[in-house]
């Protein structure tokens, strides 16, 4: 794969990879938190924002226009693989304050599950650096099964669905879901880079193991996490010791940050060939490309690409400088 977008805290990049990268700002001005390229029909791309609700677009990502959905803070967006209306995947919605919301055609309507206010435990969700701001950080969709549907609340945990939503079950993940990912060809392979933990899943989702061998017992902070496309048990991972020293939240305070790699359901390993140091790099964000294949957008936009399976990195230079120096909040591969 050869086609990127990277959402920054002012914007989105397109960015062509071959030897060098070529970066165009497709769209700018609000901090974008995902994107979702529809996989039934590559050219619906869809930028979900912090301020400006949802864009679409209808040539590959070429150019936005502002959608309908008038919910400004909509923190995810992601498409059924398997769920679908025509010519397009079925549009799922994360906000804030939390809700999911789905539209069935092309976003030009949603509708609200409206099951999620009534989840039990929804009194006790709350972000803790802003109080009474949680959200619904991540959606996962089966590849296989519309009626499985899995959500994370930043900070409330995950639940699962396996009814489409009419009915929602707590599960055993992290209750700090940074990250949730389902493996593109084995259904039932589910996985999340928790807040406190790594968790993995067998069955969908509905229950869930906890791993951290061979990471050090002070790094106990965990942010992105991507799964090679063409291997379930190779799991790339970030890490740091706090949320303060892995994002850079706090002046005069060290940043540090490392990223670690499943081996064959035998633990982890750090790795560091070919990425930048350690200290004074704040935590990145990954995505999964073609089988083997990784990259690692760090502040304050530079590019790192491994296609040894996560073993080493290189940097992949810009043709013409185009990162805007902010936040890399989320990276995902075109399948064009």
């Amino acid at each position: 794969m050869n086609t990127l977008f990277i959402g920054y805290n002012d914007g989105l990049a397109r960015v062509k990879l071959t030897d060098v990268a070529e970066a165009q700002f497709v769209l700018q001005g609000p901090p974008v938190a995902s994107v979702a390229v529809d996989p039934h029909e590559p050219d619906l791309v869809y930028a979900a924002t912090l301020g400006a609700g949802l864009w679409r677009s209808h040539d590959g990502g070429a150019t936005f226009q502002k959608s309908d959905f008038e919910w400004p803070l909509t923190w995810c967006a992601t498409v059924s693989p398997c769920e679908r209306t025509g010519a397009t995947g079925a549009l799922y919605l994360g906000t804030q304050l939390s809700a999911v919301f789905k539209s069935n055609d092309a976003g030009k309507s949603f509708e609200e599950l409206t099951t999620v206010q009534q989840i039990p435990s929804r009194s006790e969700w709350s972000f803790p650096p802003a109080p009474n701001t949680h959200h619904v950080h991540q959606i996962a969709l089966h590849l296989e099964d519309p009626d499985v549907i899995l959500f994370g609340v930043e900070l409330g945990g995950v639940y699962h669905s396996s009814d489409g939503g009419r009915t929602w079950a707590q599960t055993s993940a992290d209750p700090d879901p940074h990250t949730l990912r389902i493996h593109p060809t084995q259904p039932n392979r589910v996985y999340e880079g928790g807040g406190a933990s790594y968790c993995d899943s067998r069955d969908g989702g509905a229950s869930w193991r906890r791993d951290l061998e061979g990471i050090p017992d002070e790094i106990r902070y965990f942010y992105s996490l991507a799964v090679d496309s063409g291997d379930p048990a190779n799991v790339l991972l970030s890490g740091s010791r706090d949320p303060f020293s892995g994002h850079a939240v706090i002046p005069e305070m060290p940043v540090w940050s490392s990223l670690y790699r499943h081996k064959l359901d035998l633990g982890f390993e750090e790795i560091t060939d070919g990425l930048p140091p350690r200290d004074e790099t704040a935590m990145g964000t990954l995505a999964a490309g073609d089988a083997g294949e990784f990259v690692y957008v760090t502040e304050p936009g530079d590019i790192y690409r491994s296609t040894d399976g996560g073993r080493s990195f290189a940097t992949v230079p810009y043709a013409a400088r185009a990162a805007r120096g902010s936040i890399a909040r989320a990276v995902s591969f075109s399948p064009r």
